[in-house]
């Protein structure tokens, strides 16, 4: 064999197993991507003045009423759940109250 042919077969075998490693990287980050994280936050608990409307399919939507304030007019406040700001946390309804 030529030192020619010796350097192509060299850098052959450098590719082929740089490309397999590259790939061993890649197919390990996905299935480790793929792992679900723990739960972080606990889960929400209803608060005492918590009330249910039962639909007719069988779910409930939880609400919580608070009476406003007619003096100064102020309007009620509906807090809807999910979305672009997450969950309505409980801090931030007694602070309306």
């Amino acid at each position: 064999m030529t030192t020619e042919k010796k350097k192509k077969s060299l850098l052959r075998r450098i590719l082929k197993y740089t490309f397999r490693t590259i790939g061993i990287i890649i197919l390990i980050f996905l299935v480790w991507s793929l792992i679900p994280l723990k739960q972080t936050i606990k889960p929400i608990e209803p608060r005492a003045d918590t009330r249910y409307w039962s639909m007719k399919d069988g779910y409930k939507i939880a609400y919580t009423f608070i009476d406003g304030d007619t003096i100064n007019s102020n309007h009620c406040i509906i807090f809807l759940h999910g979305g672009p700001g997450g969950y309505i946390h409980s801090a931030i309804i007694n602070q309306m109250k």
